[in-house]
């Protein structure tokens, strides 16, 4: 990977951030930056990233643990179990046993759900019970947490508009991602149709923050042209949030500070262990360097 190309780039995001400290002052604690996994204290505290998005099995040891880092923190809903979809019971018992956690660590906010369209399609063939019934446990449990779901480009068309319309009514927070950057063109018109289909929820806006071609092969972008599409990807979401059109920036991978951190879970071989770290470590050092 020509890391010349992406230095140089990626010093250009240091004006896509200038105005962030400005944002967040703004807007407060209302705004939500963060992503997978918990930042680096650190790093955290002198960008004033305040929000994480988590996997852990429901116990009062994990919640106790999440709650020691401070953060505003979306525990994501583990829906399977060594590639096997868990009982409907199973799933909803962790359910109820993280909203009676979230009453004592208040620090929990939300239980979200990763691949939401595709979990509720492939293997609930959208049945709308399913949903009613999280709902049920989450708000039985705590009213005031939030139930969420992240939602791909994809969705927004695969899902009919009365499917929207019933998602818009039950879910509190709407987590973006797009999964092909070149479809950024139409980001507008993405954030208005969830707007209208989910009037009262919150829109957390996901950010890839690596080299997606190292993730989906089939791209056929340059290295400029993918880098060029992150600028302004992270162009809009900035400005987005600055007019309050989204509640905040969700990172993927996570562990902001941490360059290890985005390795975790994946098989590579080290060359493109090498280019899949590359951009992630640029990101750390010069992203935020403007600050939160």
């Amino acid at each position: 990977m020509n890391g010349n190309v992406w230095t140089r780039l990626l010093v250009a995001a240091l004006f896509t951030a200038a105005g962030a400290c400005e944002l967040y002052a703004q807007q407060g604690e209302s705004l939500l930056i963060g992503g997978w996994g918990f930042a680096e204290s650190g790093y955290a505290q002198k960008n004033r990233v305040n929000y994480a998005r988590v996997v852990y099995e429901p116990t009062e040891s994990n919640a106790r643990n999440i709650c020691s880092k401070k953060f505003h923190t979306t525990v994501n809903l583990k829906a399977k179990s060594t590639g096997q979809l868990l009982a409907k019971d199973e799933f909803l018992a962790g359910v109820r046993e993280w909203a009676n956690l979230s009453t004592r660590y208040r620090c929990i906010a939300e239980l979200a759900q990763d691949d939401f369209g595709r979990w509720w399609q492939k293997y609930y063939k959208k049945d709308r019970g399913i949903i009613l019934a999280v709902k049920d446990a989450i708000k039985k449990g705590n009213p005031n947490l939030q139930y969420g779901a992240t939602l791909y480009e994809d969705d927004l068309t695969r899902l009919t508009a009365d499917e929207l319309n019933f998602l818009g009514k039950n879910v509190d927070v709407v987590h973006f991602y797009l999964h092909k950057r070149d479809r950024l063109n139409n980001y507008g018109q993405y954030i208005q149709k969830i707007k209208y289909h989910f009037p009262s929820a919150k829109i957390i806006l996901g950010v890839y923050r690596t080299d997606r071609r190292e993730y989906e092969r089939r791209l056929k972008s340059s290295e400029k042209e993918e880098m060029d599409l992150f600028m302004k990807q992270l162009e809009v979401c900035f400005a987005m949030v600055k007019r309050k059109a989204a509640d905040g920036i969700e990172f993927y991978p996570g562990s902001l500070g941490n360059d290890d951190g985005v390795l975790r879970g994946r098989s590579m071989q080290e060359n493109e262990e090498k280019a899949f770290l590359f951009m992630s470590r640029k990101i750390n050092e010069q992203l935020f360097q403007k600050g939160f």
